[in-house]
This record gives C-alpha cells, structure tokens and sequence, in this order.
C-alpha cells in the first residue's frame, strides 16, 4: 500500500461515525430512536443560579476539560453533556428523561438550563457543576435527549424559576 493509499484508509476510520440510520419509504434516511426536541424549544427551568452575584466570574472559572474539543473545534458541549448527565444520575440516584438544554453565553459560561420533565436532584447537580466552570465555546445550546423512563426520582419541582 502507498503512503498516499494509507493515508487516506487512515482518514476515513478517523473521520467515521457510528450512526444507526433507517432506510425511510421517502427516500431519505432518519436517525433511529431519538424524537425531535419539542416545538418552541426545551422549557427553561433555571437561570437565575447562573446571575448570582457571588459567582466566581465567568473568565476567571477554570475551563472544563471535557468540553474541550479538538485542534479547530474547541468547544465540544455537545460532547460533553451526555457525560455530565451520566455523573448527575450517579450521584444524584435519578435518571433523567425527556429533553435537556443547556445555553452558554458569549464567554462560554451557562446562563439557562432547561428541562422537560424536571427532576430536582438531576438538574441540581447539573445547575451546581454549570455554575463552576467555562467552556471554550461562544454562545451556544445544546439539547440533549435524556430517555422516555415512566419513573420519577421524586416529587416533581414546585415550578419554572426565572
């Protein structure tokens, strides 16, 4: 094999996903098991956590590692989420479902969280590591989907703050 043949056999396992798609009778390909964020977006539950004054600035916050994307893309929220929801759940003992949001500002730190079925431990734990870091992104949102699991952690929260 050439240097030239290597190289490109190299870049494409680097640049594959791993993506379950399914043949739709339109022609076109959707992806499997996820549903579509509700129309008009994820409720907000929490921004008011992030506007304490008492908040370490958000330039001064260390950057989370594992938002850190790589060489031309550093901001990788979106990466980073589905692992943060995975330490919220642990140590909180609730699994989250439905749809979460999250919506950094310009400097790359949190400013709403929002949640379609709030679970109070979960987006605690969520709101309190939020309100500790940055990450190197700009203004930006992402949506996470949490599941569809029938069971509560707990009384559901009292209502959205603001």
């Amino acid at each position: 094999m050439t240097i030239r043949g290597a190289a490109a056999a190299l870049l494409a396992v680097a640049c594959s996903r791993d993506l379950e798609l399914a043949d739709d009778p339109t022609g076109s390909f959707v992806v499997v098991g996820v549903p579509e964020p509700p129309e008009g977006g994820v409720p907000e539950v929490e921004r008011a956590a992030f506007t304490d004054p008492a908040l370490l600035a958000c330039a001064a916050r260390p950057t989370e590692p594992g938002c850190v994307g790589i060489n031309d893309y550093p901001c990788d929220l979106a990466g980073w989420v589905p692992r943060l929801v995975e330490e919220c759940e642990a140590g909180s003992g609730c699994t989250g479902r439905g749809f979460l949001s999250i919506e950094l500002g310009e400097q790359g730190c949190a400013v709403a969280v929002g949640m379609t079925d709030p679970e109070a431990a979960l987006l605690a734990c969520v709101v309190e590591r939020l309100r500790t870091v940055q990450c190197p992104c700009t203004a930006t949102e992402v949506v996470e989907f949490l599941g569809a699991s029938t069971e509560r952690c707990g009384p559901p929260p009292v209502g959205p703050k603001g």
